[in-house]
Formats: C-alpha cells, sequence, structure tokens
C-alpha cells in the first residue's frame, strides 16, 4: 500500500486520484495473492461436495454474526470521525500530516493488538489452571507495557527520518502529535 501511494503521489503526480488508485491496486494485489494462497489449501471439488455443511456453518455463523453488525459499524464511523473533524476544523494539509502519522500509530497498535490477543487465552487458562501467580502476571504486565513503551519511543524517534526519506518538508511541519497517537496506543 504504502509503496503504491509513494509511486502515485510522488513518481507520478497523481494527487488524490492517485490515492484512490493506490488503494485499489493494493487491494487488487492482497485479492490475487490471497487466491493463490488459497488455492493451495481448496479445490473446487472439495467445496462443492462440502457445499451442504458449508450453509450449515454459514446460516449459523450469520446468527451470531449479524447482531454485531451495528455494533462494528459503529466503532467504524467512530475511528474515521477523527479525519472528518480535522478535514472539517483543520483543512486538508494538517489531515495529510494526521493521516500519514496514523500509519505509524498503527504500527505500534498492531503490537499492542498481537500481543493482547496472544496473552488473554493463555492467561485465562493459566488462572484456571492456577498455575500463575500475580506476581508472575504482574511480571508480564510490566514487561509488555515496558516493551510497547519502548517500541512507542523508537517509532516516534525514526518518525521524522521515514518522513524526510519518503516525502517533502511539508510533512514535517508538525510530526509531534505523533508522541500523542502513539501514546494512545498504549
Amino acid at each position: 500500500m504504502v509503496f503504491f501511494t509513494f509511486y502515485s503521489l510522488d513518481v507520478m503526480n497523481l494527487g488524490v486520484d492517485g490515492a484512490l488508485y493506490a488503494l485499489v491496486c493494493a487491494r487488487l494485489l492482497m485479492i490475487f495473492a490471497s487466491i493463490l494462497i488459497l488455492k493451495q489449501f481448496f479445490s473446487i471439488k472439495s467445496i462443492l461436495s462440502n457445499l451442504k455443511t458449508n450453509l450449515k456453518n454459514l446460516n449459523e455463523s450469520l446468527r451470531f454474526s449479524l447482531p454485531l453488525l451495528p455494533h462494528n459499524i459503529a466503532i467504524a464511523l467512530t475511528n474515521l470521525s477523527d479525519r472528518f473533524i480535522i478535514k472539517h476544523y483543520l483543512g486538508l494539509s494538517a489531515l495529510g500530516i494526521y493521516s500519514l502519522g496514523i500509519q505509524f500509530h498503527s504500527l505500534v497498535l498492531l503490537v499492542v493488538t498481537a500481543f493482547s490477543q496472544a496473552f488473554t487465552p493463555r492467561y485465562y487458562k493459566l488462572m484456571n489452571e492456577r498455575s500463575l501467580s500475580q506476581k508472575q502476571f504482574n511480571n508480564t504486565f510490566i514487561f509488555s507495557l515496558v516493551s510497547i513503551t519502548l517500541i512507542s519511543i523508537i517509532v516516534f524517534q525514526v518518525f521524522p527520518i521515514v518522513i524526510n526519506l519518503i516525502t517533502n518538508d511539508v510533512y514535517m511541519a508538525d510530526y509531534r502529535f505523533v508522541g500523542i497517537l502513539l501514546s494512545s496506543g498504549l
């Protein structure tokens, strides 16, 4: 995605249309790669032979997930509302800087989410087995918090270097807000 965006904006000078083309190209590439990977695991013959089971599973999945749809739409709207507010009150220039900063924030959020999804089930399993003491839990929590903080600091320090490499000086106008975004990921 970053490559396509950089190419369409800096090399091709396509502006806003270039950002949209970059998004489409990145999504098409991901679809193509996904099809190639999934083709190794599934064949049309096996899918058709298990169609009845798949429809039953689909029905159960929809019954469970459809009530969650309004909640997920509300979360998506909440996550995107900051961009509309920034555009309305501060303009497109500030929105561009913010959007670039949020990409770096998503790196830290990726680490936090990965840790949370890996640690939480293990934590509950160990608590049910009574094999995890409060001290061990506290140590693990402190270690994860310090690790994520260090990653945030590193990303904050690397941000100006990366910005200088891939963009022009306009984006360096106010990169300090990235620290605020990174701290929100903690």
